[in-house]
């Protein structure tokens, strides 16, 4: 079908010189198949034109020509609401393209008749309408006065669609640079005297496929007795930084870090015991490097549960002394295995 333009021009060309006065519809009589066989339903106020004027006038726009078949694939539903002194159309087509939705108004219901006929023309056989309007003859003789047609405004095509299906979710995508905070604790053999618990805090900076880390631990004291009588109580507090890779098995949500660093910090000894005269704390440099391998299970994107086992080797082996008596000093080799929550953002 034409747009607007070509479609109102047509409306307004064959409605600017009317052979009879405006309240009635002048279309000769046409046999017409087309329009006999279109399924049309007309429904107007009182004073307005009926069905059969709308079916002439469809038949004068057809003619003989257009087949009885186009005239049955084609539906249409009028209907005329008279308010403040206009009349107003809505126009309901329906053919093998779709359904066509259309409103005009006009002051006199019979220029709505001729709108209908036009508009449901068109939908039946477009060709013969245009073709006509463009082979009309123009008129020789000199003009006259003729009452202005009231304009028609302009008729709003609504093709009705399918409702496009909603999009699917896009994937989230994972951010390229997290961030997490761990909490923790475990325990230490070799490092301090005997088997003891610690606590440690570490944030991480998280990569796809690694990690780097900064932690801070707290191992608790610990008694270490050399002689009857002659002890110390002996704690640690270091921090650390580290390296990690970290291979995933995503489907299974775990993770496997490997992890080397360096810790630094400070061991403290407090002597005890009946046999010592002038007890006093002293502090002794801690240094080692360390290693670790873990496995993390992420539930959520945001939580994280650590387990860790971890390998460490004094460079500097601290150690304390009473007197002439050693108290403690840390292995050549000492191990830990520690547990941790780890939250993760974003």
């Amino acid at each position: 079908m034409g747009g607007w333009g070509t479609l109102a021009g047509v409306v307004l060309g064959l409605l600017a010189e009317p052979e009879a006065p405006a309240s009635e519809v002048a279309v000769p009589e046409v046999v017409s198949p087309a329009a006999e066989a279109v399924a049309l339903t007309w429904e107007a106020p009182p004073g307005c034109p009926e069905a059969t004027a709308v079916r002439r006038a469809l038949a004068g726009y057809l003619g003989e020509g257009s087949s009885a078949e186009a005239g049955a694939a084609v539906r249409a539903v009028a209907q005329v609401r008279h308010s403040e002194g206009s009349y107003r159309l809505s126009l309901r087509t329906e053919t093998a393209s779709g359904v066509t939705t259309r409103e005009t108004a006009a002051g006199d219901c019979a220029v709505l008749v001729d709108a209908t006929a036009v508009i449901v023309a068109i939908a039946v056989d477009p060709a013969t309408v245009f073709g006509r309007s463009e082979e009309a003859p123009r008129s020789t003789a000199p003009a006259e006065p003729v009452e202005p047609v009231e304009p028609v405004e302009p008729i709003i095509d609504s093709e009705v669609s399918p409702e496009p299906e909603p999009a699917s979710p896009q994937p989230l995508v994972e951010p390229r640079v997290r961030f997490g905070m761990r909490v923790g604790g475990g325990i230490d053999v070799g490092v301090l005297p005997g088997l003891v618990g610690g606590l440690r805090l570490a944030g991480a900076v998280l990569g796809r496929s690694w990690r780097a880390e900064l932690r801070g631990d707290y191992w608790f004291p610990r008694t270490a007795v050399a002689q009857p009588g002659i002890g110390a109580r002996v704690s640690l507090l270091a921090a650390g930084a580290r390296g990690c890779g970290v291979p995933r098995l995503a489907r299974a949500q775990l993770e496997f870090p490997l992890c080397a660093g360096i810790e630094a910090g400070a061991m403290r000894g407090d002597p005890v015991g009946e046999r010592i005269v002038n007890p006093s704390p002293s502090q002794r440099l801690w240094l080692a490097a360390d290693g670790s391998a873990g496995l993390a299970w992420v539930p959520r994107r945001y939580l994280a549960l650590v387990v860790q086992a971890e390998l460490v080797v004094p460079i500097v082996r601290a150690g304390f002394r009473v007197g002439e008596v050693e108290v403690h000093r840390a292995t050549a080799v000492a191990g830990r295995g520690l547990v941790g929550l780890e939250a993760r953002f974003p």
